[in-house]
């Protein structure tokens, strides 16, 4: 084309090319963060581990890959009442990637709660009173038992 745009009559030799562009794709381990999703059964404690390595390869463009710096596993334990291995497809955030593995197992264990709200109590007021001096932790004890202020009971004791 000329400056105003018109065809000009020009025979080129070869008329076709080939262009050959390569095209590289990288890669970046980044670490499986496990994510408790669902509604845990009431008095019931989940463990979920990964079994195997807890990392992925994702594969696709580098500035894509920049900007993530780990995969989060949603793991739902809704419904789980019992130890059990689940086959999960690793999510990838964007649909340019890809992921390796495609899949990985998840272990969940379920116990029951340690505590129950009444042991929490207990276990605040043992605390409180280990970290004091024996006077204090008597003192601290019988102050929940009787509604008296610690400085009345200090002059009981004494």
């Amino acid at each position: 084309m000329d400056a105003s745009g018109n065809k000009l009559n020009v025979s080129v030799d070869p008329q076709e090319i080939s262009v050959r562009i390569p095209i590289s794709l990288y890669g970046k381990k980044v670490p499986l963060v496990i994510q408790q999703i669902g509604v845990p059964l009431e008095g019931k404690v989940y463990t979920i581990d990964v079994d195997g390595e807890a990392s992925v390869t994702l594969t696709g463009d580098k500035s894509i890959l920049a900007d993530i710096d780990e995969v989060f596993l949603p793991v739902s334990v809704t419904g789980v009442e019992s130890n059990t291995t689940q086959t999960l497809t690793i999510p990838v955030v964007n649909d340019t990637l890809t992921a390796t593995p495609t899949t990985i197992k998840v272990n969940i264990r379920v116990s029951n709660a340690a505590e129950t709200p009444a042991d929490s109590e207990t276990t605040a007021d043992e605390g409180e009173s280990s970290s004091s001096a024996d006077e204090s932790s008597a003192i601290a004890s019988s102050a929940s038992d009787n509604p008296k202020s610690e400085e009345d009971q200090s002059d009981s004791s004494s």
